[in-house]
């Protein structure tokens, strides 16, 4: 609920500070109700991430995935470009209520609203939840000061020139930040509950830890190679041509998620051990990495130094979280997993440079050779350390 007054209240603010007039305040005020709507869906999502029904959050990603499609679809048949916002509506909604259905499957709903004993038992559990939303809604503060900054410092004067360079920057950002979070979000299912249980023991705490970023680096790595060499066809295929800068950005941030890759398991600690405070220290820190970088690289070198601020900024946020968690919950890297991690940051950094060269032949060259061997070398990881291999004997043999 508060997040639909908080929309409602500052959309005459944002209309003025993004188009300089009151127009646009209806448009924004129609959010409203998807924020809320968004919310609530994370609120019933966050039960079945705590149980670990990893199964049913999978199935939750695909229905909500081809609800999604089926309503906007629909609405831009019957309306138009005036579908967008009734097209959005309708899928926070569909989500919500595909949400609680799987939810309610799991823990059915039985608190009594005028009964608030429940809060008291639970309310580490509500400052964790609170601490959550304000870094996320800090976040979001921080993605819309940089939209301003480039509304207000790109080099274009008409003020539709200026739209579309925001247009460019978000699906640079959409192509690196947006679709990445499908990956950590997945992880999150089965990692937290795992890192909740082991905090009663630093030992078992910091391999819960290791584990995690030993996966991501493993599956990020090669993905971020082959992200970048598919760069200029997935921007023609998602978007069209006139976004072609786009790809310019995105380049330039990929070394983002290599770094999250290593921050993200390290900064769930804060929620594990229920400081909420210090867990909305650290994420607001990143806000203000990442706000101060853009408004520096932006200025400095467009859309290249718009990519190289989210990289920029996620190195400072690794940095922070590895020095204050390292203090306040003893976490150490591991020498197994600190080598995995600079073996692949050579591979990554070799083949990212290869992608960004000019000439076509070095480019396609090196950067398929470096891919080769990040995939390789992740492969043999995972498959050694889940024991695939020992299983598949075992179950061979067995069956002969």
């Amino acid at each position: 609920m508060s997040s639909f007054v908080v929309t409602l209240f500052f959309a005459p603010l944002a209309s003025a500070l993004l188009w300089d007039d009151w127009r646009n305040v209806l448009s924004i005020a129609a959010v409203a109700p998807i924020v809320a709507l968004s919310a609530l869906s994370g609120g019933e999502m966050a039960i079945l991430k705590g149980l670990g029904r990893v199964k049913s959050i999978a199935l939750l990603s695909l229905l909500t995935a081809l609800a999604t499609l089926l309503i906007t679809t629909a609405a831009y048949l019957l309306w138009g470009l005036s579908g967008v916002l009734p097209a959005l509506c309708l899928s926070a909604l569909g989500q919500l209520l595909l949400t609680l259905h799987m939810s309610h499957r799991v823990v059915p709903y039985r608190v009594q609203l005028r009964s608030w004993s429940f809060l008291k038992r639970g309310w580490k559990i509500v400052q964790l939840g609170l601490a959550y939303a304000i870094a996320g809604f800090i976040m979001m503060g921080g993605e819309w000061i940089v939209r301003i900054i480039i509304m207000r410092f790109s080099p274009f004067t008409e003020p539709i020139q200026r739209l579309e360079a925001v247009g460019i920057y978000a699906a640079g950002f959409a192509l690196t930040v947006s679709y990445s979070r499908l990956l950590f979000t997945a992880m999150d299912a089965d990692y937290f509950p795992r890192l909740s249980a082991a905090t009663i023991d630093r030992t078992h705490q910091n391999i819960a830890v290791n584990r995690q970023i030993d996966v991501l680096v493993q599956l990020a790595t090669p993905s971020i190679l082959l992200f970048a060499a598919l760069l200029p066809w997935l921007v023609r295929l998602l978007y069209s041509s006139a976004f072609a800068t786009a790809a310019t950005m995105a380049h330039y941030a990929l070394p983002y998620l290599f770094f999250k890759a290593i921050a993200v398991p390290i900064g769930y600690l804060a929620l594990a051990h229920a400081r909420s405070r210090l867990y909305l220290l650290v994420e607001s820190s990143y806000t203000l990495f990442f706000v101060t970088s853009m408004a520096i690289c932006y200025t400095l070198w467009s859309y290249a130094g718009a990519g190289a601020a989210l990289s920029i900024a996620d190195a400072l946020y690794l940095v922070v979280t590895w020095a204050i968690y390292a203090h306040k919950f003893g976490f150490s890297m591991s020498r197994d997993t600190l080598q995995r991690t600079l073996v692949q940051s050579g591979f990554l950094f070799a083949g990212w440079f290869s992608l960004g060269l000019d000439v076509p032949f070095l480019r396609y060259g090196f950067g398929t050779l470096f891919f080769a061997i990040s995939w390789a070398y992740s492969l043999r990881f995972l498959l050694h350390s889940t024991g695939f291999f020992a299983r598949f004997s075992a179950r061979f043999r067995k069956n002969s």
